[in-house]
């Protein structure tokens, strides 16, 4: 697909499968009833299972390597587009978990003055200052 997009001029084709067409010289009636007979060949085919597409092929009936691009092509751009939202959740968990992390350090950050706050106070209460609980401290273990 270019950055050139045209009408078609086949309404069940794109513009560049009637450009290809008009290029090779295939624009005939006869050509035109060839196409439309190898299309519903190919309808059909592209609804048969990997596994009687390869019975088809063990036969003689269809070529198999056409079919099986496509159908890998397909799951390509089928793991391609995983993979693009795949990106986008871990972009978004990545965003999440950031903001997070920081309100939970903000929240211990809190918390810690909280305590020392309620420590400052309850010593305030019973009339101690912090030089004396510290030389308290100190004598204890000396």
């Amino acid at each position: 697909m270019g950055p050139e997009q045209e009408a078609p001029s086949e309404p069940d084709h794109t513009a560049a499968f009637g450009q290809f067409r008009e290029a090779s010289g295939a624009t005939s009636a006869e050509d035109q009833e060839q196409v439309k007979t190898a299309q519903t060949l190919v309808d059909h085919l592209m609804r048969v299972s990997a596994e009687e597409l390869v019975l088809l092929h063990q036969v003689g009936i269809a070529s198999i390597d056409t079919e099986m691009a496509r159908r890998s092509l397909e799951a390509t751009n089928a793991s391609t587009a995983a993979i693009g939202r795949l990106q986008t959740t871990v972009e978004s968990l990545h965003a999440a978990t950031t903001k997070w992390t920081r309100w939970m350090t903000g929240l211990t950050i809190a918390v810690v003055l909280f305590a020392v706050a309620l420590v400052g106070v309850m010593f305030a209460l019973i009339g101690l200052t912090a030089v004396q609980v510290i030389i308290a401290i100190v004598e204890s273990h000396g």
